[in-house]
């Protein structure tokens, strides 16, 4: 439960094209938070039949969640690749919160985090934003089911 595999991240453009076009969103600093919900039963039908990805969607997990950090708040590769890991980092240690519900609801998720502070927070104040952000996505979810 506390892994980040590769399988959990969203590296299908045509499902972040997808998640950008038709996802809800919200900020809480220092996160804009963009989500898409779809019951797991329409996995299927998730693009039209001339679209299909080889090999079906493959959702193993409850969640594809993509990290992100802003270009313009973080000019050098290597401050945008260091706030990535740390959020990375708190996400992963702090998922479940978020798988569980989604697992009882029988819902698969895809999700975006995209970090926008300026500068990198401390690690304790990181976690606990991300617990609030998780938080309140599973009540956002919660009323749209």
């Amino acid at each position: 439960m506390y892994t980040f595999r590769k399988s959990e991240r969203l590296g299908n453009f045509r499902l972040r094209k997808l998640l950008f076009s038709k996802g809800s969103g919200f900020y809480h600093y220092p996160f804009r938070v963009i989500y898409l919900c779809i019951p797991r039963k329409d996995l299927g039908n998730l693009f039209p039949e001339q679209q299909r990805m080889p090999g079906g969607s493959s959702f193993s997990y409850p969640v594809k969640c993509l990290i992100s950090a802003s270009k313009k708040q973080h000019p050098g590769a290597v401050g945008r690749n260091a706030a990535k890991r740390v959020v990375k980092e708190v996400y992963r240690k702090n998922k479940s919160i978020i798988y569980t519900f989604l697992e009882e609801k029988k819902y698969i998720c895809i999700l975006a985090f995209i970090y926008t502070a300026q500068t990198i927070l401390p690690h304790a104040q990181l976690e606990k934003e991300m617990i609030a952000c998780l938080f309140r996505l599973k009540e956002e979810l919660a009323n749209q089911m």
